[in-house]
């Protein structure tokens, strides 16, 4: 496997901003993350799209190497996140919305969610 580039999150790093900003368990698993981090890191949405593998992720969890999200990839990964959780989704209208728009309300959603959790005040505090 071919080592990855510069990181921007390794995972422990990345469940540390997904426990302060409550995105895990409130809204989506711990596995959830993990399988969405392999699958970025190995060339999914956002991973390079080639889709063969970057480097071996098999022990990330454990890892204290600098394997880990680009920026372009943490974006991707919210996105995961946007698209799997319900609780995001709204209800159908009469009128059937495009899937462009459902993303999009998706994505605006998780941002308020960022916006009101506690991750932006420990973010303050650091600055």
């Amino acid at each position: 496997p071919r080592k990855a580039m510069v990181t921007f999150l390794t995972y422990r790093k990345l469940l540390e901003f997904v426990r302060d900003f409550c995105l895990a368990p409130d809204l989506v698993s711990k596995s959830f993350c993990l399988s969405s981090f392999k699958d970025i890191v190995n060339g999914g949405v956002g991973g390079g799209g080639s889709g063969a593998p970057l480097v071996d992720i098999s022990d990330v969890v454990h890892a204290e190497t600098l394997i880990g999200l680009s920026f372009d990839q943490f974006l991707s990964f919210l996105a995961y996140i946007a698209g799997e959780c319900k609780w995001f989704a709204r209800k159908k209208d009469k009128k059937k919305d495009s899937d462009k728009k459902k993303q999009h309300q998706q994505v605006l959603a998780l941002l308020q969610w960022l916006d009101t959790s506690p991750g932006k005040s420990k973010i303050n505090k650091i600055r």
